[in-house]
């Protein structure tokens, strides 16, 4: 009788179990060295992915979070808006509570008196502002942005601010459509 290894199959090779374990017909001290090694490496891999992922999570959470920079630029954009569309701003005021140019009301009746068509209007921006907060938080920003992304965006914004300029000026003064350039400067700015 000759003596072979019971790891090897008769043509030279390694004799595995169909589960890709230990090797077939193996007895000894060492006979479930190999499926435990298997399923060593198999919890590192795991073990590594789910670093990996950990990691990635928190790059593009720091590459979505604002700098300094940012935050000051976001913020003077936001007052240069705010002064573009003051005159806007106030002729919404004054269709949502028209009873504010009456001099002898107290504020709660200055807000509920008048249209109660139109004085839902100031809820209309904070609720977009909270669900674009909320958007931010859930998403971030996005890392990366098309140049076809970004040359709609520049149209748009352009665009928009050509519109709202042609409204406001003395001859148009037609404000409906300054509102509604400001949602598509604020879209091209996005």
């Amino acid at each position: 009788m000759t003596d072979q290894d019971p790891s090897k199959t008769p043509d030279g090779g390694d004799a595995q179990a169909p589960g890709g374990g230990a090797p077939a017909g193996g007895g000894g001290p060492m006979a479930g060295a190999g499926g435990d090694d298997v399923a060593h490496e198999a919890e590192m891999y795991e073990a590594e992915r789910k670093v990996q992922a950990i990691e990635d999570a928190r790059s593009l959470q720091e590459a979505s979070a604002l700098t300094g920079r940012a935050r000051f630029v976001l913020l003077g954009g936001a007052a240069l808006l705010a002064a573009g569309w003051h005159r806007t701003f106030m002729e919404m005021w004054m269709r949502w509570f028209p009873a504010w140019r009456t001099a002898n009301l107290s504020l709660s009746e200055r807000l509920t008196e008048g249209d109660s068509y139109y004085t839902h209007g100031p809820l209309v921006p904070l609720t977009c502002l909270l669900m674009g907060l909320y958007i931010y938080k859930r998403v971030g920003v996005p890392a990366v942005r098309s140049r076809g992304a970004t040359l709609c965006g520049w149209l748009l914004f352009l665009g928009s601010l050509t519109l709202h300029l042609m409204s406001v000026s003395p001859s148009a003064r037609v404000m409906f459509v300054s509102g509604f350039a400001l949602i598509g400067v604020l879209g091209g700015l996005v």
